[in-house]
């Protein structure tokens, strides 16, 4: 078995719900890389509890006064974070956290952490299929498309300040292509 762990890996690209199905599906093929656990203040649903630990928004604010994130956002009224230690723990075991996230988040990871950071950057094939994905994406979450298509222009104009572009051709040859990435 090829020797993966002690990185972070963060996946890129102008669709969230394509980030997150990629981190997901690396994940389940490969058991050097980890899902990040995240804090919340939202309400955790049951079938979310292994991906989200809920905390109130008091326990929340003195993890950040303690500086004990890697990274923590804000919306809505409600928290995310990860903890550095949660990463270290996972680096030590030589294990592979991979998170999706955008431009922003990726650039505040890589100069927290103490762990080497590898990004992937997920490019569509055509304008076309990013569209189709789009509008599938703001069906799904009552989003405004056009807003999507906005923020997707934005993520793709800072494509090559990451380590790897991958195409996105096929889900395996894209899994695999990221996998040898972080070796």
């Amino acid at each position: 078995m090829v020797e993966v762990g002690g990185k972070v890996l963060l996946v890129l690209g102008p669709s969230k719900m394509e980030r997150e199905l990629v981190a997901e599906k690396l994940v389940e093929e490969y058991e050097e890389f980890v899902k990040v656990a995240q804090l919340t203040t939202r309400e955790v649903k049951s079938e979310d509890s292994l991906k989200f630990i809920q905390k109130t928004e008091e326990e929340m604010e003195q993890e950040i006064k303690d500086g004990s994130l890697l990274i923590c956002t804000k919306q809505d009224g409600f928290y995310d974070a990860v903890t550095k230690s949660f990463v270290d723990r996972q680096a030590d075991d030589n294990k592979t956290v991979v998170m999706a996230v955008d431009n922003v988040g990726a650039r505040i990871i890589q100069k927290r952490s103490r762990v080497e950071v590898v990004t992937v950057f997920l490019m569509p094939v055509s304008n076309d299929i990013l569209y189709e994905k789009l509008k599938k994406e703001a069906s799904e979450t009552g989003q405004d498309l056009e807003k999507l298509v906005e923020i997707a222009k934005k993520e793709i104009s800072f494509f090559k300040e990451w380590d790897r572009e991958v195409r996105n051709v096929d889900m395996d040859s894209m899994l695999s292509e990221i996998y040898y990435t972080c070796r």
